[in-house]
């Protein structure tokens, strides 16, 4: 780590605790999916990065990120462990550079080898892509103006994807 070659001990120790805690949340995870037996255990998952969001709207500019980004770290890890695929597809939902570089590959191998199977994954990833680059353009946008609330509006499509989810699952379990 470039903090730790430049003696900066407190931006390692910060760099330490968010990536502890990213761990954490990827196996937390995978003890609430063995532990609870229901098909709403991604439901459940996703209840910290919404506490955390709520919280944070709440939070005074001024306050320390050292404390906040790990447990931000902590729900996105979650979160990304939790929904991790999409029509099949492995992707990350908290982050995107896996997402071009499968778009990247797909793309490549649909146009230079004619391999028409990937055509859908490389349209896939590439749908990601834009969504999650449109949504961090859209956030910055809006920062200056709702300063820690921004957050607000990334928790909210996070509540109507997680309703959204548990009503489909309903449904599909009272049928």
């Amino acid at each position: 780590m470039i903090s730790t070659a430049r003696a900066d001990y407190r931006s390692y120790l910060d760099s330490s605790l968010v990536l502890i805690t990213f761990i954490l949340g990827l196996a937390m995870v995978s003890s609430l999916h063995a532990h609870l037996r229901t098909d709403y255990w991604r439901v459940v998952c996703l209840l910290p990065i919404l506490l955390v969001g709520a919280i944070i709207g709440f939070l005074p500019d001024s306050f320390p990120d050292y404390l906040m980004v790990p447990a931000v770290s902590f729900g996105l890890a979650m979160q990304s462990a939790t929904f991790s695929k999409i029509e099949g597809l492995g992707y990350n939902s908290v982050f995107t550079s896996g997402s071009v570089k499968k778009a990247a590959v797909a793309w490549s191998e649909y146009y230079f080898h004619h391999d028409r199977s990937q055509r859908s994954a490389a349209f896939s990833y590439l749908m990601i892509v834009i969504c999650f680059t449109l949504g961090a353009i859209i956030s910055a946008q809006l920062l200056p103006f709702f300063r820690m609330k921004t957050i607000w509006i990334a928790t909210f499509l996070i509540l109507v994807t997680d309703s959204s989810y548990y009503l489909t699952k309903r449904k599909k379990v009272n049928k």
